[in-house]
């Protein structure tokens, strides 16, 4: 059943990818910047999996197969492209793929020095995902869930994601595994209102991001109020989790990053003092707007005239370089400036 449902929706895309015509649909998932040049990940209509170095775009796929890259990590003189070609999961190493069994999904890269690590899960029919880490091709399963981020520090792994577990019903939570040790996340509701607070349960979602600075470990997800069903997006440094609805806090002390009735947290990044955290608020009865956050305070990167978000960031020499799409476009912004990808 699941293998049908995604054909049919593989289908419908690579059917809108040849209606169109003049200006090719696109988006960008993931950049990174490495020895002053700029590289990005993402998808094009009629030509599938892109490669941008410096804007200017290289086709992973010849385009006969719906196909996008949606990471990309550079190390040395290797280039690293994660992504799909229709139902195979694929890594390209320097324009060369490597294809993974079609029940695999790839969603994160970190290499250590000579060590290669890639993060994700694999499905099995009636028995739902395993939480999957591959080292240098050498596979290990971590349990039960996904594995959306995965960050390397020193003999340290984190690996971080979410957890399936049986309950009254089926349930999803949060969850960093360190070394391949499983620790659940403890989750807090709280909520400001003139200077009183309540507390009460709530549904978390999933961390979608991962990054170790120092002796800090932070991670970025979501979680959903079950009363108001409000999703809202968190950081949280080492563990500690109080969530704050509206204002903003030190991070000795997490927070939720928006106050629209739904944000999205996609990706972080430190440099220095500063932590970066890019992703999508929404409005009340409006458009997705691309939004980054400096140390908890927003930055608004698109007008929401149109449909846009932020899925990727990355701070280089002082230069914030943000990845994502705007209507139908690729985009990545420079310092809150927008640049369409050919």
């Amino acid at each position: 059943m699941k293998k049908k449902i995604v054909s049919i929706v593989a289908a419908i895309a690579l059917l809108l990818t040849f209606l169109g015509c003049g200006v090719r649909e696109s988006k960008a998932h993931s950049v990174f910047v490495h020895g002053g040049e700029v590289y990005v990940a993402g998808w094009q209509s009629g030509r599938g999996a892109i490669l941008w170095k410096n804007g200017v775009p290289k086709r992973l796929t010849d385009g006969k197969s719906y196909a996008e890259a949606r990471l990309v990590y550079v190390s040395g003189n290797d280039v690293y492209v994660s992504g799909h070609v229709g139902f195979m999961n694929t890594l390209w190493k320097n324009g060369v793929p490597q294809h993974f069994k079609e029940e695999s999904r790839i969603n994160s890269v970190f290499v250590s020095g000579e060590d290669v690590y890639i993060a994700g899960n694999e499905y099995h029919d009636n028995e739902g995902n395993d939480a999957v880490l591959w080292k240098n091709d050498v596979k290990t399963v971590l349990g039960k869930g996904t594995v959306l981020s995965v960050y390397v520090s020193g003999k340290d792994v984190y690996a971080a994601g979410v957890s399936e577990r049986e309950g009254k019903g089926f349930q999803t939570i949060p969850v960093v595994w360190k070394n391949g040790i499983f620790q659940s996340m403890p989750m807090i509701w709280g909520r400001a209102d003139d200077n009183d607070l309540f507390v009460g349960e709530i549904e978390c979602k999933e961390i979608k991001s991962v990054l170790v600075s120092g002796n800090d470990v932070y991670v970025a997800g979501y979680v959903k109020n079950p009363n108001t069903r409000a999703e809202n997006s968190f950081l949280c440094k080492n563990g500690k989790f109080y969530c704050w609805l509206i204002g903003f806090d030190e991070f000795s002390i997490p927070f939720f990053l928006g106050v629209g009735d739904w944000t999205m947290a996609n990706s972080i990044c430190i440099s220095g003092n500063d932590v970066y955290v890019a992703g999508t608020v929404r409005q009340p009865a409006g458009n997705r707007i691309a939004t980054f956050w400096k140390n908890g305070k927003p930055q608004r990167l698109s007008d929401g005239k149109n449909n846009a978000g932020a899925e990727s960031i990355f701070v280089s020499g002082g230069d914030v370089y943000v990845a994502g799409y705007e209507g139908n476009l690729a985009k990545i912004w420079k310092n809150g400036v927008s640049l369409s990808l050919k």
